[in-house]
């Protein structure tokens, strides 16, 4: 009925106001008609419940209805379309008017004028498409072909229909590898394609164009699973396709191995590479060591372990690659790298060590003992004289400054080049933001090393921020790192991203455990001395824990983000409560259980003539422990981190040196690396950390190469405190560090706010 009104004109109401009933006959003008026979009546045809007579005699009388014919041509990088319109053996261009129109239906030539010009620019009658509007051409030739067809006839020109088939088909490139001294060579190439037609190809298809034309005219389809491959391991890298300039691109040597992993996890981009990058891979898959001589003088020094931490390091420096001697604390890094670095004399330039202030020294006694052939400066004093020496070291095999010194002397070292840098206890650049790191990955040095027996203290980014000074991008940015690696490793416990990573830098990082290298080291036993708090030492402690519980009580998330560092020093108020009440309240004068347990087993350990390293993180502790050690005529020696370096080494050598028992008391983060007191073999934790491996490194000063007697250590824990339930977290949560070192499980073992609340639950239940 709509389309029977529409065409007659006449509305329902007009056609019942007429009468109509079957066997009514209604008369039309001509061109209602013609409207009638070519619109209406073949939809009637198509209802079943319609029985139409007359149709044949109709068609006698109607005038020709509208074909349309479509001339599709392709020339100069532009699709054109001549439209006809035939009216029975009459024929005319669509659109275009005439003398004789009186037969043609121009409402549906202006259908088919509106379809082209979806598609098509017009100029009067000629209709055209260029190749450069790839949105356009892409709905042409996916459904505006289609569309032509349902209102007319189609015809193609030759070059047409080959333009359509190589439009149909897709690019692919091929990549080439190529390994110089330091440096990979990629080449993207294509059949034939030009070094211009490669750069324009890539640069379409990171404009996510769907077709691409060659410099000879041809056009092609921009699908092709090779190139977006491709584009998904530059992006792994850290790189862009627009990066190659004309199909060529260079990277740093040291991501053949990650390279080589990404390719491998592609079927469709194909790729060959020369036996220089082949042979690289394989030993570093393999970990295959290049044979290196182990200097004569250190040859019967060196533990096989170590000769063997020296070839992996001399490997590295083949390969013109960076590692992480990884260690366990007590194994001898030090003399390894020393190694490493006699074998580099007369390389014509000097070495750069780095290294905490406190043990800046240590590396100058270590080099006058074992390799004495090394010339070597420490850049100490002010800045000023640190300037002089720098300018006067040119000849010096080695270099040895602090952190602290290098962050404000990098102005001295622009124009330096090392042969080799390398940062000792590298848990110093794990804040990649800090300007510890900042300064030792502006260095310029052929050959990078880092050195720390727990590069994962924290985080996952502690790891990345090492890579990214010993290999800049091996692990992409820190956002990719992140959304990467770190995000399903720790919060998704994704075994396989794990998996991945673990293999991933593998090949650049050596960890021994002395359990494993170290058969004649003596054993070590750790023992928990456990205390209970009473008196008025004990209700200071109840007093301060319900003070935390009520203030927590009142705080939503918001509040609890807001106030999370004011938490922690409330936390802290309960450790120096548990340690000694005199730590918050100078005026106490009652008992401390810990005290008392500690005085006793220092006494016990001096009566059995034992030397004894005791550690505290508060230095008002230590201060309290030395107060009652000289009462008692003990010897005593102490580092804090006011102690001047110079200081530090003479006591530390004085400490070794000495024959009778004594204490050796030190602030955990003064004293917990880079210290040799092999000597001592009883270590007392007053008071544990969060992070055990703050505790393992403390522990290591003692448990260490020369090391002749088994080591007792002795952790003192406040029974049903805070003390006790973070001896509990040690214990629960995995060490990240080993987890991606050895691919065991990985957990974070910085304390959040699921610890802190956790702890504080407990709390709440004693």
């Amino acid at each position: 009925l709509n389309r029977w009104t529409k065409y007659t004109g006449l509305t329902p109401d007009a056609l019942d106001q007429v009468g109509i009933f079957p066997g009514q006959k209604l008369q039309f003008s001509s061109k209602t008609l013609k409207t009638f026979g070519h619109r209406i009546l073949p939809h009637l045809s198509k209802n079943k419940n319609l029985k139409i007579t007359g149709a044949k005699k109709l068609d006698k009388v109607l005038p020709p209805r509208a074909e349309f014919v479509f001339q599709l041509d392709y020339h100069n990088e532009e699709i054109t379309c001549q439209a006809l319109v035939n009216y029975g053996k009459q024929k005319f261009i669509l659109g275009k008017t005439t003398p004789n129109d009186s037969i043609r239906d121009f409402e549906e030539e202006k259908n088919a004028m509106d379809l082209l010009q979806t598609y098509f620019d017009q100029n009067n009658d000629h209709y055209f498409l260029s190749m450069k509007k790839d949105k356009k051409i892409h709905q042409f030739l996916n459904a505006g072909i289609a569309k032509l067809k349902e209102l007319g006839r189609v015809e193609v020109t030759a070059a047409f229909k080959q333009m359509m088939n190589s439009a149909q088909t897709s690019l692919n490139v091929h990549l080439g590898i190529h390994l110089r001294n330091n440096t990979l060579d990629l080449t993207v190439t294509g059949p034939s394609m030009s070094a211009e037609d490669i750069s324009a190809l890539l640069d379409a298809h990171q404009q996510q164009k769907h077709y691409f034309i060659l410099r000879n005219g041809e056009i092609r389809k921009l699908d092709s699973p090779s190139i977006e491959e491709l584009d998904k391991v530059m992006t792994s890298l850290n790189l862009n396709l627009k990066d190659f300039t004309k199909g060529k691109l260079t990277i740093p040597a040291y991501r053949a191995f990650y390279l080589q992993k990404l390719l491998e996890q592609r079927d469709n981009l194909k790729f060959s590479s020369d036996h220089a990058f082949k042979n690289l891979v394989d030993d570093l898959e393999k970990g295959k060591i290049k044979e290196a001589k182990v200097p004569a003088k250190l040859d019967k020094v060196l533990r096989p372990y170590q000769k063997d931490g020296f070839k992996w390091l001399a490997t590295m420096v083949h390969y013109n690659l960076g590692g992480l001697l990884a260690d366990e604390m007590g194994l001898g890094k030090t003399l390894q790298v020393l190694t490493l670095l006699v074998s580099l004399k007369g390389k014509g330039k000097s070495n750069l060590i780095v290294a905490p202030a406190s043990v800046i020294y240590n590396w100058q006694n270590e080099i006058e003992k074992f390799t004495p052939e090394l010339s070597c400066v420490v850049l100490g004093g002010t800045k000023k004289q640190r300037q002089e020496q720098l300018q006067t070291a040119e000849n010096k095999d080695v270099l040895i400054t602090s952190y602290d010194s290098l962050k404000r002397d990098l102005e001295f070292y622009q124009d330096k080049n090392f042969e080799t840098e390398i940062i000792d206890e590298a848990q110093n650049i794990k804040n990649a933001k800090s300007a510890a790191a900042k300064a030792v990955k502006i260095i310029d040095a052929e050959h990078k090393f880092a050195l720390t027996g727990t590069p994962i203290e924290n985080n996952l980014s502690e790891l990345w921020s090492i890579f990214d000074y010993l290999m800049p991008g091996f692990l992409g940015n820190y956002t990719y790192f992140k959304q990467t690696f770190e995000q399903p490793i720790v919060k998704d416990h994704d075994k396989n991203k794990e998996e991945q990573l673990s293999q991933l830098i593998a090949p650049f990082v050596l960890r021994r455990l002395k359990k494993n290298v170290l058969k004649d080291l003596p054993a070590k036993d750790e023992k928990i001395v456990y205390v209970q708090l009473a008196g008025k030492q004990k209700e200071l402690y109840q007093a301060q824990t319900q003070r935390l519980l009520m203030q927590l009580g009142s705080q939503n998330d918001k509040d609890f983000k807001k106030h999370r560092f004011q938490i922690l020093a409330e936390l802290t108020k309960l450790r120096e409560l548990c340690c000694d009440p005199r730590l918050l309240y100078k005026n106490y004068q009652g008992k401390s259980a810990k005290l008392a347990a500690a005085l006793d087993l220092v006494r016990a350990s001096l009566d059995g003539g034992h030397k004894i390293l005791l550690f505290s993180q508060f230095t008002s502790m230590l201060a309290i422990i030395r107060q009652r050690l000289v009462k008692d005529k003990v010897t005593i020696f102490e580092i804090i981190g006011s102690t001047p370096k110079l200081e530090r080494q003479k006591l530390i050598e004085k400490f070794n040196k000495l024959k009778h028992p004594a204490v050796f008391l030190i602030s955990l983060k003064a004293g917990g690396t880079g210290i040799n007191l092999a000597s001592a073999d009883v270590v007392i934790h007053y008071d544990p950390w969060w992070n055990i491996a703050a505790e393992s490194q403390a522990t290591d000063r003692a448990h260490r190469i020369g090391q002749k007697n088994s080591v007792q250590i002795y952790k003192i824990v406040a029974k049903n405190t805070i003390e006790d339930k973070i001896i509990e977290l040690q214990k629960r949560k995995a060490k990240l560090a080993e987890a991606v070192l050895s691919g065991k499980t990985v957990g974070s073992t910085k304390l959040n706010r699921d610890d802190i609340l956790e702890i504080l639950d407990q709390l709440k239940s004693e």
